[in-house]
């Protein structure tokens, strides 16, 4: 090695017979980075390791059997980084560490048997980032910590017999970050915390046995993000937590034992993001929350014990974006808040008691998106919803008991998605939806006893995605769909008294995605499928009787399709007569398939296949043979045959696929090993 003298980036990777590196590797002068890796049986570095003088990076990672790194390392004047992650029997640093005047990244990680940093760690002058995550038997950290007066960033995670921090710590005054995480025996923190006069950002989480937090932060006048997070013994927060006039953002969440929030939060006049989550026994909020003046986004869930909101929260006229879910014993709704004139976004999720809606909803008129869902007990919304003027995005799902929606829907000029599901006991939809002008999409799924769509819905011009699903007592759809001019994707499924599609669904000009799934009562052929010329993409799926009914004419314009379809027949009587038809059609256009017949004995979805174009698929085939039509197909790439248990050949003279696959066809199987003709099958 010593004859690379120009050699500036070394990486050893995956030798894992390596049990040493050569000695005159300190010749390597010009080196400036060297990483070693996945190398378990290296268990030492040359001694010379010293001599590498322009070395600034050192990354030693999956070395099992390293124990040590050599005592000249403080030599390394240069090296700026230094990571050590995932060496088990990894033990220590040199004593002489503290050399490193360059260093200012270090970081020690996943070594299981690490027992301590060297008392010198305080001599790191340069030292600006300190990563200590997952050494299980380090038990303490250098008392001379708070020496590292560049550092900015400390992460102490996963020390499981950790039990304090010492109190130097409250002299890194260029701390900027600090994260306290997975210490699960961890007790208590440094009284003089407040003096981090330089820190932003504080995480403190998953320290199990933590149970208070030290007064002093609230002089942490430069902290602007809090995260305290999975500290279960933790009981209160500090009564001056309002004195972080510089605190954006916090993140209270998963404290089981946090009955009550100081009322001094509402002095955080800075205060953009609130998160309160996971707080099983918190029964209320500060009644001074309407103070939060900047308060942007405030995020309220999983708090099973909250019974109700204080009426402040009408005044908080910064607000943006506000969550409530997931808490159970919540009745009902401030009444003023129709007063958050700047929410654009309310999610409403998971609440079994709540019965209505307040009616000052209808005065937000800067709302865009509103979700309301998993609300079993609500029997009806606002009958102003149309006075959201501005409402783009409208969700309702889940909603068991919801009967009816108000015909002040109609006037939502702005909305453009619209979702309906899961509201099992919807019978009918407003009669005006056909004035939602700006509606480009629309989802109407799981509503068991929705039997018939408002006409209205022909005057829907905008729309461009219709889906239609699991509406089991749907027996037809508007007589005139043929009017949504601009819709490109229509998807209907699990529709099982769908009995017709109208006949001027041949006007659909601009549909290119079709997709039909298991409506078995669907026979009317009347719909004139070749008249969709801009059709690129179909499925249909157990839609027996429908298919079997299709013009040849229907069958020529799904041939032509661009980009794929997928035709996937589940009844076993006709099926070698449909192949041959679909076969005859597909060589009458291009001799090529371009796109994916499923011929299936059995229900299927689609997904279950491999993807892509220039398909052919089999699946329980009844028949001893499959049609001679397939001698003149080209471009077959990719033909699958599964369990077809009396197919025993292939037609004479068929082209071979790219790739051919036989599952479970042991006659075919016999057959092809017979001839020499190779297939992959399964073992």
């Amino acid at each position: 090695m010593s004859s690379l003298k120009s050699l500036t980036h070394l990486k050893i990777s995956s030798c894992e017979n390596l049990t040493c590196l050569p000695n005159n590797m300190g010749s390597l002068k010009s080196l400036t980075h060297l990483e070693i890796q996945f190398c378990k049986n290296l268990k030492c570095l040359p001694n010379n390791m010293g001599s590498l003088k322009s070395l600034t990076h050192l990354e030693i990672s999956y070395c099992e059997n390293l124990t040590c790194l050599p005592n000249n390392l403080g030599f390394l004047k240069s090296l700026t980084y230094l990571e050590i992650s995932n060496c088990q029997n990894f033990t220590g640093l040199p004593n002489n560490l503290g050399s490193l005047k360059s260093l200012t990244y270090l970081e020690i990680s996943n070594c299981q048997n690490f027992t301590g940093l060297p008392n010198n760690l305080g001599s790191l002058k340069s030292l600006t980032h300190l990563k200590i995550s997952n050494c299980q038997n380090l038990t303490c950290l250098p008392n001379n910590m708070g020496s590292l007066k560049s550092l900015t960033h400390l992460d102490i995670s996963y020390y499981e017999n950790l039990t304090c921090l010492p109190n130097s710590m409250g002299s890194l005054k260029s701390l900027t970050h600090l994260k306290i995480s997975k210490c699960q025996n961890l007790t208590c923190l440094p009284n003089n915390m407040g003096s981090l006069k330089s820190l932003t950002h504080l995480d403190i989480s998953y320290c199990e046995n933590l149970t208070c937090l030290p007064n002093s932060m609230g002089s942490l006048k430069s902290l602007t993000h809090l995260k305290i997070s999975k500290c279960q013994n933790l009981t209160c927060l500090p009564n001056n937590m309002g004195s972080l006039k510089s605190l954006t953002h916090l993140d209270i969440s998963y404290y089981e034992n946090l009955t009550c929030l100081p009322n001094s939060i509402g002095s955080l006049k800075s205060l953009t993001h609130l998160k309160i989550s996971k707080c099983q026994n918190l029964t209320c909020l500060p009644n001074n929350m309407g103070s939060l003046k900047s308060l942007t986004h405030l995020d309220i869930s999983y708090c099973e014990n909250l019974t109700c909101l204080p009426n402040s929260i009408g005044s908080l006229k910064s607000l943006t974006h506000l969550k409530i879910s997931n808490c159970q014993n919540l009745t009902c709704l401030p009444n003023n808040m129709g007063s958050l004139k700047s929410l654009t976004h309310l999610d409403i999720s998971y609440y079994e008691n709540l019965t209505c809606l307040p009616n000052s909803m209808g005065s937000l008129k800067s709302l865009t998106h509103l979700k309301i869902s998993k609300c079993q007990n609500l029997t009806c919304l606002p009958n102003n919803m149309g006075s959201l003027k501005s409402l783009t995005h409208l969700d309702i799902s889940y909603c068991e008991n919801l009967t009816c929606l108000p015909n002040s829907m109609g006037s939502l000029k702005s909305l453009t998605h619209l979702k309906i599901s899961k509201c099992q006991n919807l019978t009918c939809l407003p009669n005006n939806m056909g004035s939602l002008k700006s509606l480009t999409h629309l989802d109407i799924s799981y509503c068991e006893n929705l039997t018939c769509l408002p006409n209205s819905m022909s005057s829907l011009k905008s729309l461009t995605y219709l889906k239609i699903s699991n509406c089991q007592n749907l027996t037809c759809l508007p007589n005139n769909m043929g009017s949504l001019k601009s819709l490109t994707y229509l998807k209907i499924s699990n529709c099982e008294n769908l009995t017709y599609l109208p006949n001027n669904m041949g006007s659909l000009k601009s549909l290119t995605h079709l997709t039909i799934k298991y409506c078995p009562s669907l026979v009317d052929d009347s719909f004139a499928l070749e008249c969709l010329t801009s059709l690129k993409e179909i499925e249909v799926t157990g839609c027996d009787q429908w298919i079997r009914n299709w013009s040849e004419d229907a069958i020529t314009r799904i041939c032509s399709v661009e980009e794929s379809s997928w035709i996937l027949i589940c009844n076993k009587d006709d099926d070698i007569d449909l192949l041959s038809r679909w076969l005859r059609k597909k060589i009458e256009y291009s001799t090529k398939i371009s796109q994916t017949l499923i011929i299936n004995g059995h229900h299927a979805n689609k997904y279950c296949y491999y993807g892509g174009r220039y398909q052919l698929i089999i699946c329980c085939f009844e028949q001893e043979k499959l049609p001679e039509e397939l001698v003149h197909v080209q471009d077959l790439k990719f033909m699958y045959i599964k369990n077809c248990p009396n197919l025993s050949c292939l037609p004479d003279g068929m082209k071979k696929p790219q790739f051919l696959k036989i599952e479970n066809c042991p006659m075919l199987e016999k057959y092809c090993e017979e001839i020499c003709y190779e297939y992959d099958g399964y073992n």
